[in-house]
């Protein structure tokens, strides 16, 4: 029961019928560092990684490259890649 329980959660609550858009990716990151006081960051270029996953510069007011996010577009999780 434990695994079916699993799986089933695991499918339901990480997954989505249709991936994010890079527009989507954009507002998300925008969204997720004003929730965390960030006022300095912003998503800058956001561009196709893979059909699964996208690229998203994270830069400075000024527009200095601080570093880059792969974001999965079926589940919204970030990982720093650079």
């Amino acid at each position: 029961m434990h695994k079916m329980h699993t799986k089933m959660m695991s499918h339901t609550l990480f997954t989505r019928e249709k991936p994010f858009t890079n527009d989507d990716v954009k507002r998300i990151i925008g969204g997720r560092l004003a929730m965390n006081g960030l006022s300095g960051l912003r998503a800058g270029n956001v561009k196709d990684a893979d059909s699964q996953a996208a690229m998203a510069d994270i830069v400075s007011q000024k527009g200095e490259l601080l570093f880059r996010l792969k974001f999965n577009r079926n589940t919204g999780m970030a990982s720093v890649v650079q």
